[in-house]
């Protein structure tokens, strides 16, 4: 059924399709992603990751997420000289390497994490 005219109905979908558009432009300003669900998904496990112990190491990150590795590799050295996140050597054996975000990905998503929130709250709402 479409609804058109009058307010109502109409008013609650346009309120709750512009706080979505806002928040992707918002995500389009200022995430690391450049709109790309892989890069999207590849640093918010990088941030999910930041909490755990031990650390996971590159295969361990190629291996949980369901894209290939050449396009993970791609987004990660993006990432990495835009200075998003460090890929540092573990000191034990030099042959594996770890992804460690940067503050400036943990603020970001911090600052993502509660416009996201603030937004589902305002929709439900509505």
């Amino acid at each position: 059924m479409i609804y058109r005219g009058g307010g109502g109905l109409e008013s609650k979908f346009t309120n709750k399709a512009r706080a979505i558009i806002a928040l992707n432009d918002w995500c389009r300003a200022n995430l690391p992603t450049d709109g790309s669900p892989i890069a999207h998904e590849l640093s918010l496990h990088i941030v999910m990751n930041n909490d755990t112990a031990p650390i996971f190491g590159l295969k361990q990150l190629y291996g949980i997420l369901p894209f290939s590795e050449p396009q993970l590799r791609r987004h990660l050295r993006r990432l990495e000289q835009d200075n998003w996140v460090l890929v540092l050597q573990d000191p034990v054996d030099a042959r594996n390497r770890h992804v460690e975000p940067t503050d400036k990905l943990l603020n970001t998503y911090e600052d993502y994490f509660r416009l996201v929130f603030s937004t589902a709250m305002h929709l439900k709402e509505d």
